[in-house]
């Protein structure tokens, strides 16, 4: 039996399982599986040498390595050698059958790397399998690339290993490499190896030897991938020697349309169900389950309940350029654009079930978009009805600003002005109120250049919002900039469209002061927008707002409740979230301080499931609630946390200056304004009343939700 090796982190509740299962009362046979690399050997190894097996079996531990045994005659002579049979007949199974009957111990026979005998010649080592089992005291073990065991109707224990988890993964790696405990960029580095054992040791190690930090080697490992990690001599110390054994074995020689849909699925970086598969990514693959079958006896491809996926160190294997087939990713993207026509968002009965299905697969169509290059067909049929998709769903950058880098290259002007569209809808979503501004600006000429009203219509509506939020533009401009599109409305001869523009009028009325005006054009409107859930919901909350002016709080309950309940059956997560928050400003507002955390609860989940913080005017919300509520300490805190999200977010200059300034009052009244202060103060809050309160002697941090109802 081969030492093991002496750093060994994660494992240990398995191996107490195995040493447990093979030491009891009735000692069972095990089946230990999984991929190449994922540590297989080692922890059989670390089983044998468990103080319970040690004892059990005394010196009755018989390695068997068989990953060389490519011939049924190779597989006898190593199990020949390894139980030290002196003699040799011309039978060789016949003595090794009389050597382990005349034993008069237990023993376990330990047939590690056994894939490879079983692969070249399943029949006759499947009979040596059975022959062996039939013997009481003898144990079988056996370590196998696969997911499932050998002869399945023989009762084995199987255990599908697992890569270790990141804790684990971060001991491996500081044992090999003690310089790198503090490397800030180590778990980066961990992850995108997916925790596999082999791949740890190995960068470990080029770390030592190179004294590359974490950081460069990611860079390295994302430039090169498993190359990175081939320079060893053998499968346990290169990965691509390791990778290939499964990769070109016999099994996966025999049937080629594996290897393609291996590539397809390495592809895929979240995985994909069956049904998914046979429709969408390698649809009309002939006996794709049977393809399947293959990869999974070969543990080239994991499953976890109905998701077929692809561990990360495989994929990168994969991928590379010398192995890759190319026509693949064509495919591919294909498949991609078909999914993203069928499954448009829409608001009739079957957006529940498309807003799913996008959900499970976006990733995926993420990962196989990035590839795509400088087609307009592609970038209008995929990249950017996925960036439509996950402006309400989903908003990061990635897709979009791949399709920006695209955009240079095409000649377009309807897909040019589509990508700046969106990547400004995207920006504002994520707080870059600015950039998103200037997007509008490169995608409005584009538009009108092409004399495409309906779209300069919503890129004139988008820009409403933002000059709003920012607050750079006066209102002549900001009422001009919707003028105009009140005109090309009228030209399109589309009510819906046309509602669309008195809503932003009638917002930009009420964010000037005049909620009457402001109500009579979002009450026009309201009607007309009936039929179009999410823009409804959006105006029924700006009626919300607009009866709040007027202090008529009833109705503006009314408004916020029934927005609220609209978006809510949607699935649009940052509308919902703006429900949400319109409603606990509400209830902020009638002092019901615990409904009111309770909403901002509700915008904080939403928020967390799309990965990002809750936004500082958000935060602002929930901690004055917090503070109104009589829980000071808490309510302080979330609301240093909003102060100290606001200069990440563009457009809000005066308002983190008088917010800081507020909150330093709050605490110590002797503070007064600088004169930037005193100026941010008088631009944000024009007249004496709502200054002359934060100023006033008895001001302090219990006056501050009474002065947000002022606000």
């Amino acid at each position: 039996m081969p030492a093991n090796t002496s750093i060994f982190h994660g494992r240990y509740s398995i191996v107490a399982k195995l040493a447990s299962i093979i030491t009891g009362p009735s000692p069972q046979h095990v089946c230990l599986l999984g991929p190449g690399g994922i540590g297989k050997t080692s922890t059989a190894l670390a089983v044998m040498e468990h103080p319970d097996v040690r004892t059990y079996f005394t010196d009755q531990l018989v390695w068997v390595p068989c990953v060389k045994a490519t011939s049924f005659s190779i597989f006898l002579d190593t199990l020949h050698t390894s139980l030290g049979i002196a003699t040799k007949s011309v039978n060789p199974l016949n003595d090794i059958l009389s050597h382990l009957k005349g034993l008069s111990v237990p023993i376990v026979l330990l047939l590690d790397n056994f894939e490879t005998p079983w692969n070249v010649n399943e029949s006759e080592v499947e009979g040596v399998l059975r022959k062996l089992r039939k013997s009481s005291h003898i144990t079988l073990f056996i370590t196998m690339r696969s997911s499932t065991p050998p002869c399945a109707d023989l009762p084995w224990v199987p255990i599908n290993l697992q890569a270790v988890d990141a804790a684990a993964a971060r001991d491996i790696y500081v044992e090999y490499q003690q310089n790198s405990r503090d490397d800030p960029a180590l778990p980066r580095l961990l992850a995108l190896i997916g925790h596999m054992p082999l791949a740890i040791k190995l960068l470990a190690r080029l770390s030592t030897v190179t004294g590359l930090s974490a950081e460069q080697l990611i860079e390295g490992y994302n430039k090169e991938g498993t190359r990175m990690l081939g320079q060893g001599p053998d499968a346990e110390n290169n990965i691509d020697i390791c990778m290939s054994l499964s990769v070109y074995s016999s099994r996966m020689k025999a049937h080629p349309n594996a290897f393609t849909l291996l590539c397809m699925l390495s592809m895929l970086p979240v995985g994909t169900s069956y049904q998914t598969l046979s429709r969408w990514w390698a649809k009309g693959m002939p006996n794709l389950a049977g393809m399947l079958d293959v990869l999974r006896s070969t543990s080239l491809v994991e499953a976890t309940g109905t998701t077929f996926f692809v561990l990360p160190v495989i994929q990168r294997y994969i991928r590379h350029p010398s192995r890759f087939l190319d026509w693949v990713r064509v495919c591919m993207i294909e498949s991609a654009c078909s999914f993203l026509k069928e499954h448009r968002p829409s608001s009739c009965a079957r957006s529940k079930s498309i807003m799913k299905s996008l959900s499970s697969e976006s990733n995926n169509l993420e990962a196989v978009l990035l590839t795509a290059t400088a087609d307009p067909r592609i970038i209008r049929y995929g990249l950017l009805r996925l960036a439509r998709y996950q402006r309400h769903h989903q908003p990061r950058l990635d897709v979009i600003e791949h399709s920006l880098k695209l955009a240079n290259d095409i000649d377009d002007k309807i897909v040019q002005a589509g990508i700046h569209y969106w990547h400004g809808q995207i920006l504002s979503i994520l707080g870059h109120r600015g950039r998103a501004l200037h997007a509008y600006t490169q995608a409005l000429p584009l538009y009108q250049f092409v004399s495409d009203r309906r779209s300069s219509v919503n890129c004139r509506l988008a820009l409403a919002r933002m000059m709003r939020h920012i607050r750079m533009e006066p209102f002549a401009v900001q009422q001009e900039n919707l003028v105009a599109a009140q005109g090309d409305c009228d030209r399109i001869g589309d009510d819906r469209l046309s509602a669309r523009c008195l809503v932003q009028r009638g917002a930009l009325y009420a964010f000037y002061g005049r909620p009457v005006l402001a109500l009579q054009m979002l009450l026009q409107a309201e009607p007309i927008l009936a039929l179009d859930s999410y823009r409804h919901s959006y105006c029924s909350r700006k009626i919300s707002q607009a009866y709040m002016s007027l202090e008529d709080y009833d109705s503006a309950h009314q408004w916020a409740t029934s927005a609220f309940e609209e978006i809510a059956n949607l699935g649009a997560a940052t509308a919902y979230a703006a429900a949400a928050s319109n409603l606990g400003r509400l209830y902020h507002r009638f002092d019901k301080y615990e409904e009111a955390i309770r909403s901002m609860r509700r915008c904080q989940e939403m928020y967390a499931s799309l990965g990002r913080p809750l936004p500082s005017y958000y935060l602002f919300i929930m901690g004055l609630a917090l503070v109104g509520a009589e829980r000071t300490t808490d309510g302080r805190r979330v609301l240093d946390e909003a102060l100290r999200m606001l200069p990440s977010e563009e457009g809000r200059s005066d308002y983190i200056i008088c917010w800081q300034f507020i909150l330093h009052r709050a605490d110590n009244q002797m503070v007064g304004p600088t004169p930037d202060e005193m100026a941010a103060l008088r631009r944000r809050y024009p007249g004496p009343t709502i200054i002359d309160t934060i100023l006033s002697p008895s001001f302090s941090i219990h006056s501050l939700p009474t002065l947000f109802r002022c606000l």
